[in-house]
């Protein structure tokens, strides 16, 4: 059975930085930020978060740009983050970036659920197009680490295929690695080139590499697939119809409605990485 998640009216996503990215990685240039809720200082996440809750809010991604050393700068809003969580329970989850020790500690213990967390291990990625420039794979694999041993109960790695230079064969030893995690969900981004980056003119990933990627993908993780929000328009609604013939994933985020009418998708209004165990709010 495959699930359709679109969040909407019970889950939104908010960024703590505005529309400021300090990283500014050559694929999003902060692009992305514009569409999410500006929440720019824990007064505006609070008031947001009231708001939402009496709208029937039951969920929210806390995101933004990231610093020059690939984390988002979410230290001054934890004490309204266990606010928001003990007075409207809501599912929380965060796209934090990289984390050392006691950031994924003070991230469990404000009660934040889910962690959305970007993996890779393309030197490329992380020096080239991320910006990072000191940093390197070891950074992203400790981050991880760091999640899982002290950091929210559930981590939702989340792997961007089709980067340029990026072959498909690193791709999958991102894929290997996580197998030691056993994901309870693996989230599968496809790079979109998009006007006014500096990666706006490269040429999409075939619809037959990332179903081949998926294929690999299934017989390596025992947990849930994904196909997450960022896919191309071009494709999308190919690339979906065949995951889902093929059994190759369990969510898609926003397929296209002739997709859920055809295949009698349910649906969650919720980000794809909520788990099981949190979804009954979200239907």
């Amino acid at each position: 059975m495959v699930d359709a998640f679109i969040p909407g009216s019970k889950f939104a996503a908010v960024s703590i930085t505005g529309s400021t990215c300090w990283l500014n990685c050559k694929y999003c240039m902060g692009k992305y930020l514009k569409s999410m809720e500006h929440t720019p200082t824990p007064h505006h996440l609070k008031a947001f978060a009231e708001k939402f809750y009496k709208q029937g809010g039951r969920g929210i991604l806390i995101s933004g740009g990231f610093t020059r050393e690939g984390k988002l700068p979410f230290t001054p809003f934890l004490q309204t983050i266990r606010e928001i969580k003990k007075e409207y329970d809501f599912v929380i989850s965060i796209h934090p970036g990289l984390v050392d020790k006691k950031g994924a500690e003070n991230l469990r213990q404000v009660g934040v659920d889910i962690v959305d967390f970007d993996f890779t291990l393309s030197t490329y990625t992380i020096k080239g197009l991320k910006n990072l420039k000191d940093k390197d794979s070891t950074d992203f694999v400790l981050s991880l680490r760091y999640l899982y041993e002290r950091g929210p109960p559930y981590v939702a790695p989340h792997i961007l295929v089709g980067l340029p230079t990026v072959n498909t064969e690193l791709t999958l030893e991102e894929v290997e690695f996580l197998k030691d995690y056993d994901p309870y969900v693996t989230v599968f981004l496809v790079f979109i080139p998009t006007e006014g980056t500096a990666l706006g003119r490269e040429k999409l990933l075939s619809t037959e590499l990332m179903v081949d990627i998926l294929h690999k993908a299934r017989r390596l993780l025992g947990g849930e697939l994904s196909l997450g929000c960022m896919r191309p328009v071009s494709y999308k609604n190919s690339l979906d119809i065949i995951a889902i013939e093929k059994n190759l994933v369990e969510r898609i985020a926003v397929p296209h409605l002739s997709t859920i009418t055809k295949y009698g998708l349910r649906k969650y209004d919720a980000c794809c990485s909520v788990p099981r165990e949190l979804l009954d709010w979200f239907l």
